[in-house]
């Protein structure tokens, strides 16, 4: 008779084990692998939203505002040529044919309320009042995952990672 090729049952339980070992290892990372994935998607939602408000502003030669809002699925963010216009559905274009950007539920974006506008040349409206705009993007049991989209009077708008 000749030998038999394979593995034996003690062989197999040990790869068992090993992969047991490791997967245990592992698998806690993927929780803040999602959470960092999720706030970087966020982050850059919201940046994409700002800059498409701040592009239409001078496209358009008029007024553009970014406004936060909530829909049947969630929180979203809605430009606006008229401060308060903000179409709550994100499957359709705002009533000015603007887009609508739908958030993640899960996300803290703070402050949760606000609303930002662009003048004509690409400025921010309040810009007198304040030196730069902040918002505190975070996800986690404790906020530890976190990035910041500032809006500087003249409009210009950067993702970071410290804090407002």
């Amino acid at each position: 008779m000749g030998r038999s090729t394979g593995f034996t049952l003690i062989e197999l339980m040990v790869a068992i084990a090993v992969f047991a070992i490791v997967t245990l290892i592992a698998v806690p990372g993927f929780g803040r692998f999602f959470e960092v994935n999720r706030v970087h998607t966020q982050t850059n939602e919201v940046v994409t939203a700002l800059n498409a408000a701040r592009s239409e502003a001078i496209r358009r030669a008029e007024a553009v505002s970014v406004i936060t809002s909530t829909s049947d699925e969630g929180p979203i963010l809605c430009l606006s040529l008229d401060g308060d216009d903000c179409d709550t559905d994100p499957n359709q274009n705002g009533g000015d044919g603007m887009p609508v950007f739908l958030l993640n539920p899960s996300v803290t974006v703070a402050p949760v309320s606000w609303e930002l506008g662009f003048d004509r040349g690409g400025f921010r409206l309040d810009g007198a009042n304040a030196d730069e705009f902040c918002l505190q993007i975070s996800a986690g049991p404790d906020g530890r995952e976190m990035r910041t989209v500032r809006v500087s009077a003249t409009g210009r708008i950067e993702a970071g990672r410290d804090g407002c």
